[in-house]
């Protein structure tokens, strides 16, 4: 799946650091249960906001929400032993007057706002880019992808809260020659081929 990929992404980059004791092994895994806990916070903010936005003013909204972390997908043009990539992206939107699609990736961390490269990790990149070829909007005209970064921060007496950092928000278009290279090149490198 798409998840599986970006993970090998990211362990396969510079920024990632292999745990070799059982102390950072037992970290590793606390980490990445504590990302599923923040993931289910952002989506509860989003759907409540989202609620007290669109009620009062539902004619208002151009953007339609399509899926929120809910539906697995499928790439018919990405495959992996001749089966396709399975995707469930964190959110989709469609614009109503345009049929756009945006597709939001979210991930989040406790490394410091100023140690995020400008362009994020190029795991949520290639994620994103897997998203961009789900079959269900493959013939839609362009598609926008955006990432988002939230940093984890922990409270002096307990507890932390999760903060949306508003200077790195890394964005690509599915036609973007050089986002799809890049993705189209680490793809083959993990194994799996592109079918246009």
């Amino acid at each position: 799946n798409a998840s599986n990929f970006a993970n090998w992404v990211f362990k396969n980059s510079s920024y990632y650091r292999e745990p070799v004791n059982s102390e950072q092994k037992k970290r590793e895994y606390e980490r990445i249960k504590q990302g599923v806990i923040d993931h289910r916070s952002i989506d509860l903010f989003f759907q409540h906001k989202w609620t007290i936005d669109n009620l009062e003013r539902a004619d208002r909204s151009e953007w339609e929400l399509i899926s929120a972390d809910k539906y697995n997908y499928r790439s018919s043009c990405l495959t992996i032993n001749n089966k396709p990539m399975c995707c469930r992206p964190d959110v989709v939107l469609k614009n109503k007057i345009s049929k756009s699609i945006l597709i939001i990736e979210r991930k989040t961390t406790s490394v410091p706002q100023d140690h995020v490269p400008e362009n994020g990790w190029p795991n949520i990149q290639a994620q994103l880019w897997c998203y961009s070829w789900i079959d269900e909007w493959y013939q839609v005209p362009d598609i926008t992808l955006v990432a988002q970064i939230w940093h984890r921060t922990y409270k002096p007496k307990g507890g932390f809260a999760l903060e949306l950092n508003k200077n790195i928000g890394p964005s690509w278009k599915r036609s973007d020659k050089k986002h799809n290279k890049f993705c189209h090149e680490l793809f083959e490198a993990y194994g799996g081929k592109f079918i246009q």
